[in-house]
């Protein structure tokens, strides 16, 4: 089941994220994510973005289950997809 945010909160976190952290417990809570995905989520509020080797690394996960979390993150509009295919690959916040 993929959850998606409504026009009112995807409005909201646009006014909002030049000022704070957009992504509330609350918001995230509808989403039904893992608790590595969670700290996907923390990791990118603190850097910007993340690739698949970070993620690998903060998950302790292989490449193939990063990329597959990873392509969750985006299926359910938290992620965006920066960058071709590869290594060049980035993920930041859909906002």
């Amino acid at each position: 089941m993929t959850t998606t945010i409504t026009k009112r909160e995807r409005f909201v976190l646009k006014s909002s994220y030049r000022h704070r952290w957009p992504y509330t417990d609350a918001l995230l809570k509808k989403f039904n994510l893992t608790e590595r995905q969670l700290k996907a989520t923390t990791y990118v509020k603190e850097h910007g973005s993340i690739d698949n080797s970070e993620y690998q690394h903060l998950a302790n996960v292989s490449k193939s289950t990063a990329t597959r979390e990873l392509k969750e993150l985006v299926e359910k509009d938290i992620f965006i997809v920066e960058g071709s295919k590869g290594q060049g690959v980035r993920y930041k916040f859909k906002l």
